[in-house]
């Protein structure tokens, strides 16, 4: 079975309408612009519907309850096509509600977060709980107690898309930070791009971040 085959399928995503060029679109993914702490991230999952992990709670919200406001955004390069996109839509509804969030940070740095066999088992496993329906979010039962805000953007892209997808995103979910996706996600051969800043509900476009 498919990762679009999922418990989630039944859920019927939004359906394909024209996009604004100039506006921020399904898959688009927010990160905050700190200097020094970029410390939040999201993704885009429906018009101006994000979907994030806040202070430990899982959110499917507007835009503007991007945590800090302020950020820039990036786009799959090439475009997401509307199954991509309807496949994350679904992803979302799934994760958001059933795992839990938290908001330690620590653990992260203790780790690589260079995708290798380590990285492609835990996001198997999580995709097969998503395929069956079934989220563990006890220590106890071998997977994360946890996800902060890049640990979940990340996973949830990594199951819709799957990991031929040249805008799959290797890097190991359990171990990356939002600094650690930004820098990603500019990087050569990533499959991403910077599009344009985010201000407190204003995106621009094609302005230089």
């Amino acid at each position: 079975m498919s990762a679009a085959a999922g418990s989630a399928a039944a859920a019927a995503p939004p359906a394909a309408k024209p996009l604004d060029a100039k506006g921020i679109w399904p898959g688009d993914i927010l990160i905050s612009d700190e200097a020094v702490l970029v410390s939040h991230s999201a993704v885009c999952v429906e018009d101006d519907k994000i979907a994030h992990a806040m202070g430990g709670v899982p959110l499917l919200g507007s835009l503007l309850d991007f945590e800090k406001g302020k950020g820039t955004v990036y786009r799959a390069n090439p475009n997401l096509t509307y199954p991509d996109t309807a496949n994350l839509w679904r992803v979302c509804q799934a994760l958001a509600p059933k795992m839990k969030f938290g908001t330690n940070y620590a653990t992260l740095v203790f780790g690589s977060a260079e995708y290798g066999a380590g990285a492609a088992a835990w996001k198997a496993s999580m995709q097969e709980m998503y395929i069956n329906g079934v989220f563990a979010t006890k220590s106890d039962q071998g997977k994360p107690a946890n996800l902060v805000c890049s640990q979940f953007v990340v996973l949830a892209m990594q199951i819709a898309l799957g990991e031929k997808h040249v805008s799959f995103i290797k890097l190991d979910g359990r171990y990356t930070l939002p600094k650690t996706l930004r820098s990603y996600l500019v990087g050569a051969g990533s499959g991403w791009r910077a599009v344009g800043p985010y201000n407190r509900g204003v995106f621009q476009y094609g302005v230089p971040t």
